[in-house]
């Protein structure tokens, strides 16, 4: 009986695992991380991932197309950036969206 317990552990060390997803490292441990998202960091060209510094974290992990390097609280921050900007007339909106937007004498006769 010995014998077979060695033998079926041996086996379950040498048997291949399957990959398992990305590691999520709790929040009060995580810090930034590489991820696909992240080569654009320090020029401001960057996204950062909004799920990275949540509680149940990014499950992309290092495939995730947004800054895993960018601090907690960068998405909010550069948002409200964004918006000011727009209110002072400093930004336009996205040009894909303003090809599709009607100009505003339009918009009031509908």
């Amino acid at each position: 009986p010995r014998q077979r317990q060695q033998q079926q552990q041996q086996r379950q060390q040498a048997a291949p695992r399957p990959l398992a997803g990305p590691c999520v490292v709790p929040l009060e441990m995580r810090q930034p991380e590489m991820s696909v998202g992240s080569t654009a960091h320090g020029t401001g060209e960057c996204r950062p991932c909004a799920w990275f510094w949540r509680p149940q974290g990014c499950s992309n992990g290092f495939e995730c197309r947004h800054c895993h390097l960018c601090p907690s609280g960068q998405v909010r921050s550069r948002r409200k950036q964004k918006l000011a900007e727009l209110r002072r007339g400093k930004t336009q909106p996205a040009p894909a969206l303003a090809a599709n937007t009607p100009p505003r004498s339009q918009l009031s006769s509908l």
